[in-house]
């Protein structure tokens, strides 16, 4: 028996990496703020199940009791592989920091580093007993590296996604039983975040021209195709763990 714990599990992205995974008859709990009953339906028609945790993941100290909720789901004992992948991510403040709003800041760096750190550490927490194959996928991105005007938000709580999942690679090779982690970056997606991105004010985005130019030249990736790659990944013998990678890595 097979398990995947995702979050924002139920669009973009993540519903897309939820139609690949289950397609392997595995069982999806997603931690999402939206149903989605074409998913539950596939998970049905295939052996698995696909359940929504109803959760704003800006709400921090609750986390750990909604882990210990899932857990409570999942048959460890059973269990052939667990998989974790930390997918849900919000890109606002979109502008200089200066002007950022501070509810924003601190909703986008919980949302997008201290969330997947909490749930990270319980996963280990949960699992580290048990002699099964268990993979983490932080999803991260390209402006963790690389500098965007208006992004000192997002671009930071990815750089954190990526040094965080180094670490925690290190960290595991002391267990007996090692969780394997990597981050990817999944590159420019035809999601909502994108079609939030191109709405915003140029005043706030100077790269908005180039953004727009993306969807203007069809030079957006599918989310399908990322899934895709991912979902290779997490039952691959080559796993990257310890690693940063890209979706320009596979494709």
């Amino acid at each position: 028996m097979n398990y995947a714990i995702i979050t924002g599990g139920s669009r973009g992205l993540g519903a897309a990496i939820s139609k690949e995974l289950l397609l392997e008859n595995i069982h999806i709990i997603s931690i999402s703020r939206n149903e989605n009953e074409e998913l539950k339906t596939l998970a049905e028609a295939n052996g698995g199940s696909f359940e929504t945790i109803p959760f704003d993941l800006s709400l921090t100290e609750e986390i750990p009791s909604v882990m210990k909720e899932i857990f409570e789901k999942i048959s460890l004992k059973r269990a052939e592989k667990i998989f974790l992948i930390n997918n849900a991510g919000v890109v606002t403040p979109i502008k200089a920091l200066h002007l950022a709003d501070p509810m924003e800041i601190s909703d986008n760096i919980a949302i997008n580093l201290i969330a997947p750190l909490l749930i990270t550490s319980s996963f280990i927490y949960h699992t580290e007993k048990y002699a099964i194959d268990k993979r983490i996928i932080n999803i991260s991105s390209g402006s963790a590296q690389n500098p965007v005007y208006g992004w000192s938000s997002y671009g930071s709580s990815k750089a954190g996604i990526n040094l965080f999942s180094q670490t925690v690679a290190i960290e595991q090779k002391q267990l007996k039983h090692p969780t394997k982690i990597c981050a990817f970056a999944p590159g420019v997606l035809d999601t909502d975040m994108q079609a939030e991105i191109r709405s915003t004010d140029k005043s706030d985005f100077t790269e908005l021209a180039r953004f727009q130019a993306y969807k203007a030249e069809g030079n957006l990736l599918s989310a399908d195709t990322v899934a895709t790659v991912i979902s290779n990944l997490l039952y691959s013998e080559q796993f990257p763990n310890g690693k940063i990678v890209s979706i320009n890595d596979y494709v």
